[in-house]
């Protein structure tokens, strides 16, 4: 299991965003295998998922957990993903294991 903690803070879009609609989040592994907290999630304290965040507009901040269920021997020396749904070109890597 690895774990994630993100905060984030929407472009300003009058219309708002929404995190869980915006936001892929996935593991990568050393090998370059990938696991996607939507295809294998493995549970958060209820309350900090992304998608607890709802709605988000100018100005607003959050912060979540994510968890992604990744085979033991696949987490040491990966990374973190996160990619735009709405730009895939536009996406950050971040230390993992």
């Amino acid at each position: 299991m690895a774990t994630f903690q993100l905060a984030v803070k929407p472009a300003a879009d009058e219309n708002g965003g929404d995190p869980a609609a915006s936001l892929g989040i996935d593991y990568v592994s050393a090998k370059g295998n990938t696991f996607n907290a939507s295809n294998a999630p493995c549970g958060v304290i209820a309350g900090t998922e992304i998608w607890a965040v709802g709605t988000m507009y100018p100005g607003a901040t959050a912060s979540f957990d994510s968890c992604v269920a990744v085979p033991a021997d696949a987490v040491q020396g990966g990374v973190w993903r996160v990619s735009s749904y709405i730009d895939p070109s536009a996406f950050i890597f971040l230390d993992g294991a």
